[in-house]
């Protein structure tokens, strides 16, 4: 009965999901199985029966029941379907797709909350005033980028630090904002290809 019954638990913020079936992402166009790795979301938001899964590959954040995803991590203990998607898992963060990348920096930096996602030209992506962005990035401002925001209990400059050093070509403008008492923003603007 407990392999029936789907619990909150399951799913968690970071959780690289894969959709089951085609559900809502048929229904914008997309065939699951021939997406490939490309099919592989993250859980940004969580309950106790459906989950906010984002698509980084695809662009699109959808709302789907439990019964309509799969943990790929859980998966690829138990069932050799999932076997291909093992290079994927291994891959270093810096040369990941997207849904690798993202399930990293919410782990890495203890994330307690996804506070958006987006992707674009960084000129368009930019969340402040055009004329700031000169004194975060000096490079091409029309680079192909995904702005990924997280909530932090608590602002830890030295793991930054270590994500430049992980992310040397990918990681192109890290911004602390306030959030809330004891809480922070980060968004991290990383290139979507490397």
């Amino acid at each position: 009965m407990a392999d029936v019954i789907k619990t909150k638990s399951e799913f968690s913020l970071g959780s690289l999901v894969l959709a089951a079936t085609d559900s809502l992402l048929g229904e914008l166009g997309y065939a699951v199985k021939d997406l490939g790795p490309l099919a592989i979301g993250v859980v940004i938001e969580e309950s106790s029966k459906r989950a906010h899964v984002h698509f980084p590959e695809l662009k699109v954040s959808l709302w789907l029941d439990h019964s309509e995803i799969k943990d790929v991590l859980h998966e690829l203990q138990r069932d050799d379907k999932f076997k291909p998607l093992q290079k994927y898992v291994d891959e270093t963060p810096g040369r990941a797709l997207l849904p690798f990348l993202m399930h990293f920096l919410i782990q890495f930096l203890f994330a307690s909350h996804v506070l958006g996602v987006d992707h674009g030209p960084l000129d368009e992506v930019w969340e402040e005033a055009p004329d700031k962005l000169a004194g975060y990035f000096q490079g091409n401002l029309s680079v192909d980028v995904m702005r990924l925001s997280l909530g932090l209990e608590e602002m830890n400059p030295a793991k930054i630090e270590e994500l430049k050093k992980i992310l040397p070509e990918r990681l192109l403008i890290t911004r602390f904002l306030p959030s809330g008492m004891y809480k922070f923003e980060v968004s991290l603007y990383l290139k979507r290809n490397v």
